[in-house]
């Protein structure tokens, strides 16, 4: 099994919201401002864009036949997310602002056409959607150890390079604005007995 993953530095151009070289570079978005609670959308909505959160945090969540409430994701700060609504006329979920946020809209018409119009750009749309795929399905791998050890272990795997070697990217102020611990305080602690 290939444990080696791609590291890439995304800039994110919050005039624009894309990424530098992204498929839906052209495309104007609506900035919306979201006070923590509002909700963006509501399940059974018609779908009228995809969203990225130029700041914020943005919970996708549904409501059990009981009333539970289940968080399906969290998207942060420089995630899109609701792409599949380019595929639905309604939306599946509500998208609610957890914090004080900032949205930028992306049309679902004009998305649409530019992926439509250009092969290229929905190519890389397509590998961008597998990308983000391929990294849910192993946060979902991790979470099924048990053991908090072998997570880390687990983790640390997925994230060696091909030759099995972990490298620490960026600094440790940098690492933990990504919500994770850092290997290196993960790996000075002194286990427990």
């Amino acid at each position: 099994m290939n444990w080696s993953t791609e590291t890439t530095n995304v800039a994110i151009d919050m005039t624009t919201g894309m990424r530098t070289g992204s498929p839906l570079a052209g495309v104007a978005p609506e900035s919306r401002q979201l006070a923590a609670g509002d909700l963006l959308f509501s399940q059974g909505d018609r779908t009228f864009g995809i969203f990225q959160v130029a700041c914020g945090r943005i919970r996708l969540q549904r409501i059990t036949p009981e009333g539970a409430t289940v968080t399906i994701h969290l998207a942060n700060t420089g995630e899109m997310f609701a792409e599949a609504s380019l595929f639905s006329g309604n939306y599946h979920c509500d998208a609610v602002a957890e914090i004080e946020s900032d949205i930028l809209v992306y049309p679902k018409a004009e998305i649409s056409s530019r992926l439509r119009a250009d092969p290229e750009a929905l190519w890389q749309f397509a590998k961008e959607l597998a990308g983000r795929l391929q990294g849910m399905r192993a946060r979902y791998e991790i979470k099924q150890v048990r053991s908090a050890p072998e997570r880390v272990l687990q983790w640390l795997r997925m994230q060696s390079g091909k030759d099995g070697v972990f490298r620490i990217p960026g600094t440790a102020k940098g690492y933990r604005g990504r919500g994770r611990p850092h290997p290196r305080s993960v790996l000075s602690r002194p286990r427990r007995p």
